[in-house]
Formats: structure tokens, C-alpha cells, sequence
């Protein structure tokens, strides 16, 4: 896997070039993980990195185009706030900031089209672009300082970031502070990343300040060895992430190989009915939606989305479970320790998990783990009020949406289980500015939890700020479709495996011919499905993880068919040798013994003329004597038979066998 790597708006004396390749800042290797079940893939990946300085025609150019879509905004920043008191809670009030903003879709397209300028992007591989831009509107280190000196006081930075916007696509819900990114990509296999923007708060995105904040703050020049030496370990540091979160994701469970997707959702509704009347339970699903994100990720698997629609109440055990089960959450912990107040209903999850398990042949008969088909049950829960599921570690409640601090869905290997609840389907009815009438529906959360079924991780599991791309796996943006990475990922794990198959079933033929008589036919059909082995490789070199999965697919299966028939030849080839080789070896012993054969042949042969001369002479002496001798011609009998002439003792015919009498 290529990684290159273009810096834009760097001195080069700033970075070590052959200090950043170690081990210790960036992986030359890695192995492709399953996180959950302990395993790898059997894939290991070689890293070979590049780097790239733009020229500074390059960077003015892309200043005068950020400065052309440039919009300034003063709204709510969550990076900049303070604390008030409400009802002897305090809680966090964002201040309004003057943003300088950028649409990022737009800037990823721009650098797509202008790739050609820092040498485009390498076939096999993907490309991070890392900018320092200072020259944009950004925020400083006295402003910085002034912040944390007095949280309260009107704002006068003006840091800049890159923005998106979304809305749901089920209840018309706009998520809101998805404007504060300081990076983006995925949707060709690029990502770049702004050292100026910022600040942005998002998890631990929170802590990665500005360049030009950092550099002051610890009275750094990066023209001295320190500093040259900092600022290639701080450059690393983001690249190692980077290079995990896309180039070479790893995986939540084992991406099953199959022909066919059945997501089995089962949306089971307990909400009351005044609530159920305000929102129709089937506006919060689009399994069109869900089809189209699942085709588009993987286009060689057939996907079949099954929504059923059920009130609770017909299930009167689970309803017992889910209200014995219930409590409203309101922990003085979190409220004054963690200053994260969490008020709402919890349901625990995990007795919930057990009847599922145990019922599960209830809501899907038939559940298939195979090539043929991979069944995913989804249970999807309307709740009532502000209700959600919550999942505990010990006394800690895992916390998940960011604006609740609630979980909206788990998947959990053999299922995924998901709930919101009538807030959230009214969530604009309480959101500042008001989105009236508008909420959150289930679509874009069964999309991200059916993908950890089928593999696939977070875009921040190795740094927050993957989240900032596009995916649907991410917790900041809300997609409906999978990033390039994902689809990547995904796609080459399953040419992996097959052309791994392929590859072991040829071995395996070539093998078993080696003891069968030759056929011109049966070594055609291996050269096929050698020479679709092959193809299968050029797509892969190229990416084109789709076109290999279909051509190693191909080989696979004829590979198989090949086998078979190599089984059925006729096992001569090798025990045919062997068999000529030991016959040559008894005619070269056979020729040396020739000799005395030969010998001891005509010694026998002598031996027995001389007893039949004597026993004819001593036969012809009795006759004389008898006065019945004649010469020997004349001693000979006729058959009584076939009238040939025989020897006068024989009891049978030499010729037709027939008695003698």
C-alpha cells in the first residue's frame, strides 16, 4: 500500500525527511486485524510512503480559492464557552464567534481536480495533504489566551474552519455544529488536514490546537534541531492515524464473503398512542435508502431489506422486560463530578440482548451465515418520551450521541439493536434556533450499525480527527453512504480471500496431476483459471477491489471444477515410470545373466540327445535280437487317428493328442 504524503505551505527545513520513515513514527507494516474474535485477516500490509513539498504557486493558488468560497458566520462555537447555573446544575453555554468557514465538499473537489499540480495520486494507494495556512483568517495565541483568561467575555477570535451540512433524511432533522472540521475527505482516496484551522471540539479533537498556537505556547523554532526534530515526530503523529483510519482499516467482526445481504429489521414500537399519531412509525424508515448505501458499498452482493413493523404489545414478555428494566438516569457524578448531566429514561440493554437471543427463531426463522447468505437481524425500539438505551461497564453508562450523551445502537455480532425515542423524533421542537415538526428517524443509524455487522470500524478509531470525512461509519457527519476507505476495505478483503482460494485450489491441481495420465484439456482449463488469477491481480493493483472480487471469484469456482475432474483421470502418470523403470531394470539384469544361460541351456540339451541315442540304440539292439529289427525310419507307427507318424512308444498323437491302441 502506497502512502504519499504533500505538504502545502511548509518550509522544507522544517521537517526531517529521513528521520520521518522510522518505525517509531510511522508503521512500515501492519496486520490486518478482527478486533472482536481475537483473529487477523491473513493479510499483511507493506507500507512504502513518498512525500511531496508543493511549490508555493501551488498554496497561493489554493488561498485565492479558499478565499473565494469563504463565508464568514457568527454562530455558536462549541470549542468557546462558558459555565452557567440552571436549577443547581452547571452546564456549558457555547458563545458566538465570528467563524470564517469553507464548504468542504467543495475544497476536496478543488484538490481532486488539481491533483495534477503536486504530482496527482498513486494507483495503489492513498494520498494525506497537510496544510499550514496561517495567511486564512485564524485564530491566535493572544486571543487564545484571552479566552482562558475570561471565559465570559465577548469573543474576539476568529478562527476558520470547513464545514458540511446534513439533514435527515426521514424527519427532516439538520444536525447541528457539523461547521467546525479542520479537515476532510472520503469520497475519492485523499484526505487533507488544516494546521491553522481551528479550534474544533470534538472528542479528543478538542486538544489539537492550531499550529501557530502550539508553536507559541511552547517557544518553538522549527529551524533549530529540536525543533526540526518535534515538528517531524508531531507530523507523524498525525500520519500514523491517518494511515489506519483509511489507507488500512482494520475490522470490528470477521466481513463475511456472501452472495446475498437479508437485513432483517424488525421495528418494534412502545410508544403511546398520542405519540404514535404525531409520528407514523413507517416515515422513520427508508429501506431504499438502506438498499441503495449497501449496494453501493458492496455491488457484487445482492442486498434484501426486510422492515416488519410490530407494537411491543405483542409481546408481553418483553414488554415486562423493558419496564422492569427502566430508570430515569440522574447521577450526581455525572452532573457535578463529570459536568455531564445525563437526565432521560434508560432501558438496560443487556437483559433485552438475552430474549432476543433466546427468541430469536420468533421474529427470523431462518438465519444463514454462509456464501449464500448472510441474515442480520436488526431490532429497532420506538421509545417513549426521552427514553434510550443505555450499556454499562460497571457503574460507568457508555455514552454515544453527542448531543444526549444517550446510545442510539450496539451491534453486537449475531444482532444489532437500536433505539431512539419520540424526542428524537421531534428533536427540533427543542433545538436552538427551533426546526418545528423536524427530528431524527432510524434510516442513517441502521446504515452504521448493519456496517459494523459487516465489518467495518469507525473512521476515528486510531484518531478523533478521521471523523471529519465522509462516511457513514463516523459519529460527527451524518451520511447515508460509505466512504471511499470503507468500500475499500471491505471490497479487498474479500478479493483477499478469494484469490488466496484460488490460488491454494491450483496449487492443490497441480499436485494431484502430477499422478495422473496428461490431458491437454484438463491443463487448458488450469491455464484459465490461472490467466483470471492474474487479471484478478491487475484489478487489485489498481484498486479496483470490485473488478478482482468478480475475475477472483471466477477462478475460484473454475479452479474447483478443475480439481474435480483432475480427481477423475485416470492415475497413471508417475506409477507408469516407475513401473518402466523397474522392468528396465530386470532386462539389464536378465542381459547379464544371458551368458550362462546359454551355457547351461546347451549342457542340458547335449545331455538329454545322448540318453535318447542310447535308449533308441538299446531299443534297435532288442529288435535285432528278436528279429524284428528295421532301420529307423522304419520303426515308425502311425496314428490310429490322423494317420501322422509318430514314435513307435508314444500312447498318444503328437499331433491330434488321440490314444493309441
Amino acid at each position: 500500500m502506497s502512502v504519499k504524503v504533500v505538504f502545502v505551505g511548509f518550509d522544507p527545513a522544517w521537517i526531517d525527511l529521513r528521520y520521518m520513515p522510522w518505525s517509531e513514527n510511522l508503521p512500515p507494516s501492519t496486520t490486518n486485524q478482527i478486533l472482536i474474535g481475537g483473529n487477523d485477516t491473513g493479510v499483511l500490509y507493506q507500507l512504502t510512503y513518498s512525500y511531496s513539498l508543493a511549490r508555493s504557486d501551488f498554496k497561493d493558488k489554493f488561498v485565492r480559492y479558499l478565499k473565494s468560497i469563504e463565508t464568514v458566520v457568527t454562530s455558536k462555537n462549541p470549542w468557546f464557552y462558558y459555565w452557567k447555573q440552571e436549577d443547581d446544575i452547571w452546564t456549558q453555554v457555547y458563545k458566538d464567534v465570528k467563524n470564517t468557514l469553507y464548504d468542504a465538499n467543495k475544497v476536496e473537489s478543488w484538490l481532486y481536480e488539481n491533483s495534477g499540480e503536486f504530482g496527482g495520486f498513486p494507483e495503489n494507494g492513498w494520498t494525506f495533504i497537510i496544510s499550514y495556512l496561517p495567511e486564512l483568517p485564524s485564530i491566535t495565541f493572544d486571543q487564545y489566551k484571552g479566552f482562558w483568561k475570561d471565559m465570559e467575555r465577548k469573543e474576539t477570535s476568529t478562527p476558520h474552519y470547513y464545514s458540511v451540512s446534513y439533514e435527515d433524511a426521514d424527519l427532516g432533522y439538520k444536525p447541528p455544529y457539523r461547521d467546525f472540521m479542520t479537515g476532510w475527505g472520503g469520497r475519492h482516496r485523499f484526505w487533507f488536514f488544516d494546521l491553522s484551522a481551528g479550534p474544533a471540539r470534538w472528542y479528543d479533537v478538542r486538544w489539537d490546537l492550531p499550529l501557530q498556537i502550539v508553536l507559541k505556547d511552547m517557544k518553538l523554532d522549527l529551524q533549530t534541531p529540536y525543533g526540526n526534530r518535534w515538528f517531524t515526530e508531531y507530523l507523524a503523529d498525525y500520519l500514523r492515524g491517518m494511515t489506519w483510519n483509511f489507507a488500512v482499516p482494520q475490522f470490528v467482526y470477521d466481513p463475511i464473503l456472501t452472495s446475498k445481504y437479508t437485513l432483517a429489521i424488525h421495528v418494534l414500537d412502545n410508544r403511546t398512542s398520542e405519540e404514535k399519531s404525531a409520528v407514523p412509525i413507517a416515515s422513520t424508515v427508508n429501506s431504499e435508502r438502506i438498499r441503495a448505501a449497501y449496494k453501493d458499498l458492496a455491488p457484487y452482493i445482492e442486498t434484501d431489506v426486510q422492515v416488519t413493523f410490530k407494537d411491543t404489545s405483542e409481546y408481553p414478555e418483553l414488554v415486562k422486560l423493558l419496564v422492569d428494566h427502566y430508570k430515569y438516569l440522574d447521577s450526581w457524578t455525572y452532573a457535578y463530578v463529570f459536568d455531564e448531566s445525563q437526565r432521560y429514561g434508560s432501558v438496560d440493554v443487556r437483559p433485552i440482548y438475552r430474549y432476543l437471543q433466546d427468541n430469536l427463531a420468533t421474529f427470523v426463522p431462518r438465519v444463514n451465515h454462509n456464501e449464500s447468505e448472510f441474515t442480520i437481524p436488526v431490532f429497532v425500539f420506538a421509545f417513549s418520551k426521552e427514553t434510550y438505551f443505555t450499556y454499562s461497564y460497571k457503574w460507568f453508562i457508555d455514552r454515544r450521541d453527542p448531543e444526549t450523551g444517550a446510545l442510539w445502537g450496539i451491534a453486537l455480532g449475531d444482532m444489532a439493536i437500536i433505539g431512539l425515542c419520540q424526542y428524537d423524533f421531534r428533536r427540533g421542537d427543542y433545538a436552538t434556533p427551533k426546526q418545528t415538526g423536524k427530528g431524527y428517524g432510524f434510516t442513517q443509524v441502521i446504515i452504521h450499525e448493519v456496517g459494523h455487522m459487516v465489518g467495518l470500524m469507525h473512521p476515528h478509531s486510531f484518531d478523533w480527527l478521521g471523523d471529519f470525512s465522509f462516511s457513514a461509519m463516523g459519529y460527527f457527519t451524518y451520511d447515508y453512504m460509505f466512504g471511499q476507505f470503507d468500500k475499500d476495505a471491505l471490497q479487498r478483503i474479500h478479493a483477499d480471500r478469494l484469490m488466496m482460494e484460488a490460488s491454494s485450489a491450483i496449487q492443490d491441481i497441480r499436485t494431484v496431476l502430477q499422478s495422473k495420465i496428461e490431458s491437454p484439456e484438463t491443463e487448458a482449463q488450469v491455464g484459465k483459471a490461472e490467466s483470471l488469477l492474474r487479471e484478478a491481480n491487475a484489478e487489485y493493483s489498481k484498486m479496483n477491489y470490485a473488478g478482482a472480487v468478480k475475475r477472483a471469484l471466477e477462478a475460484r469456482e473454475s479452479s474447483k471444477a478443475v480439481f474435480e475432474k483432475a480427481r477423475e483421470l485416470p492415475a497413471a502418470t508417475v506409477p507408469l515410470m516407475q513401473k518402466i523403470s523397474e522392468l528396465e531394470d530386470d532386462l539389464a539384469r536378465t542381459r547379464s545373466q544371458l551368458p550362462m544361460y546359454l551355457v547351461t541351456g546347451l549342457g542340458v540339451g547335449l545331455g538329454v540327445a545322448v540318453v535318447v541315442f542310447l535308449v533308441m540304440r538299446r531299443q534297435v539292439r532288442r529288435g535285432e535280437e528278436s528279429g524284428k529289427t528295421r532301420p529307423y525310419a522304419e520303426a515308425l507307427h502311425r496314428c490310429s487317428s490322423c494317420g501322422n507318424e509318430i514314435m513307435p512308444q508314444s500312447v498318444y498323437c503328437e499331433h491330434c493328442g488321440a490314444k493309441q491302441t
